[in-house]
């Protein structure tokens, strides 16, 4: 297992903290324009909108922002934070009977009362037809209700670290004190596109539901090669709001604007931005080794430190990446492979980008020491008797 007696061995390098700084400066440039926060606005196209964020999700970078941080309301990008609620929480199986407390205005999916549908259906039903009354009808059937169960939203975004965001209710109608940033919606949709139920729903383009065809408003799906995701939002005081994923050569970018007017062209043009701009730049694959160091006491005496996962960046013309390895300077056998070891960091522009796991590479056994003559004696007798018949 890649991560056996994982805490043991972190515990121990974090107790003997005699850190192996192995910095190497890559200084990479590729054929792009060189990336800093007061460039970024150079590299990307002019967007309508008035917010906008490009996160890497890969990364976790951020790539562009423009009022990224500018609290604004969100409309129905909210059921992004339902949905992922609902699948942590609920079985997609349980069966939810509608009532006139699950009616809603605006957009919907026009549940009707007595009416039984599965909490998979009225998924779909949300982040589809981005139904007001589905979202009503999970939040009820989660938690009691819209009040209770915005409490569990601002929970969770705690929890991922939206800082700037503030639910009030599970669909994103307009009400007092319900916002978030552009920045903010990024981290929750990187975040939900890891759970692959919600990939699969908001990757739908359209089947039937509940008995209904559902389409979905995600005009992108099919507009953009290799889009994945992911939902839309309007109303008056908000404007049209939308959050977009793109997947391509195994690198996904989210795309968050918030009041954009011509919000389908600043996605196409931000995320065939993002992909354009960067280049792939491999430090190590999982199972290369990246270093070795010496085991005390061991029959060999050094063991590797390899890569536990693929550690691959996208990097613009003239950004500088560094790489430093975090582990002990030596090991006492006996090591056993795949146990945690350290770990590689990796900075960009003196940024950390992404951290990956480091795991030995092999077994290595302790080797017993003779202590002298008599000793020696004694365990040869040991070994006679023991091997005695008698």
């Amino acid at each position: 297992m890649l991560y056996a007696n994982y805490m043991k061995n972190k515990q121990r390098i974090t107790r003997t903290i005699r850190t192996l700084a192995i910095t190497v400066m890559l200084q990479v440039f590729c054929a792009c324009i060189f990336f800093t926060a007061v460039a970024a606005e150079d590299r990307f196209p002019n967007v309508s909108a008035q917010s906008a964020v490009v996160l890497d999700c890969s990364s976790e970078r951020l790539l562009y922002e423009k009022n990224g941080d500018k609290r604004m309301k969100i409309a129905s990008t909210t059921k992004i934070m339902t949905a992922i609620l609902i699948l942590e929480n609920c079985d997609l199986d349980e069966i939810v009977e509608i009532t006139t407390e699950h009616y809603a205005e605006g957009s919907s999916m026009y549940l009707r009362e007595g009416e039984k549908v599965s909490v998979r259906d009225l998924l779909y039903g949300l982040m589809l037809m981005s139904g007001n009354d589905a979202a009503l009808a999970l939040a009820y059937h989660c938690s009691g209700g819209p009040d209770s169960f915005a409490d569990l939203m601002n929970v969770k975004a705690s929890e991922i670290g939206m800082t700037n965001s503030s639910f009030r209710n599970p669909n994103g109608l307009d009400t007092e004190g319900h916002y978030s940033t552009a920045k903010d919606m990024a981290i929750l949709a990187s975040y939900c596109m890891k759970n692959d139920d919600f990939r699969k729903i908001v990757g739908t383009k359209g089947d039937s539901f509940a008995g209904r065809y559902m389409t979905n408003n995600n005009k992108l799906l099919h507009r953009l090669e290799g889009c994945t995701g992911l939902k839309t939002g309007y109303t008056k005081s908000a404007g049209r709001c939308l959050v977009s994923s793109v997947s391509r050569d195994g690198r996904e970018t989210v795309v968050v604007t918030l009041n954009a007017p011509n919000d389908w062209n600043d996605h196409t043009l931000l995320h065939n931005r993002a992909f354009d701009a960067y280049d792939k730049q491999v430090v190590g694959l999982s199972g290369m080794a990246c270093t070795d160091i010496p085991v005390q006491n061991g029959k060999s005496p050094r063991v590797k430190l390899n890569y536990s996962e693929d550690c691959i960046v996208w990097i613009a013309d003239g950004e500088k990446v560094e790489t430093k390895i975090y582990a002990d300077r030596f090991v006492y056998a006996p090591v056993r492979a795949g146990e945690y070891a350290g770990e590689m960091r990796i900075y960009i522009n003196e940024s950390e980008t992404c951290r990956v796991p480091l795991v030995f590479s092999a077994d290595i056994d302790e080797v017993v020491k003779e202590t002298g003559l008599f000793a020696r004696f004694i365990r040869h007798l040991k070994d006679v008797v023991s091997g005695s018949p008698f």
